[in-house]
């Protein structure tokens, strides 16, 4: 569906991480990274007049920058806070609308079926705090709290809440594992309103 992506040196995507060992069970983790993916299928099988319209857009562009703490307290307990920030190009932007695709579509709605342009950029940022127990005996669960902006631009470059820009994400997953297999687990989320 697309012409740029044949091309390796187009989408390569290295990556870089590092752990310091600040204290026995302490640890100082720094990562970078860039990611490509291809656009929305919707997008890109999207035709007009028995041409496919969006042959030209690129894969989208993210570059991440990830740094925090470690706190491993028991083998079973593992405690983090991290920073991150992450820059989005070649964002799909509606060419009748103007507006990045990412500020359009935070509902049950096909998305992405028209012309568009790799135009759009990005940037989400905050911090999450994550615990982490282990399964020992019986309970395994994962906790985590995540404040964060996400905004994106349209065809004016001005960048504005995505539609994902919740600002608070709160998430546990975890379970209890009984005797002879059997198991009980419980999963919630909440998170902020939508902009």
């Amino acid at each position: 569906f697309t012409t740029s992506g044949n091309n390796i040196g187009r989408t390569l995507s290295p990556r870089l991480a590092m752990a310091y060992s600040l204290a026995r069970g302490l640890n100082l983790n720094a990562s970078v990274g860039r990611y490509y993916k291809i656009p929305p299928y919707t997008t890109l099988g999207f035709s007009m007049n028995n041409k496919f319209a969006n042959e030209e857009l690129e894969y989208i562009r993210s570059d991440h920058y990830v740094a925090g703490l470690e706190w491993l307290p028991s083998g079973s307990l593992r405690i983090t806070a991290e920073g991150f920030y992450k820059k989005y190009d070649n964002y799909p932007v509606s060419s009748a609308l103007g507006i990045s695709l990412a500020n359009l579509g935070g509902d049950f709605g096909v998305l992405g079926n028209e012309k568009v342009t790799s135009t759009g950029q990005g940037e989400t940022y905050g911090f999450e705090l994550l615990f982490q127990k282990r399964l020992t005996k019986h309970f395994y669960g994962i906790m985590a709290y995540t404040f964060y902006h996400s905004k994106f631009s349209g065809a004016d470059a001005v960048l504005r809440p995505s539609a994902w820009d919740n600002r608070h994400l709160v998430s546990f997953t975890g379970g209890y594992k009984f005797g002879k297999n059997w198991e009980v687990g419980l999963r919630f989320r909440a998170q902020g309103g939508a902009p």
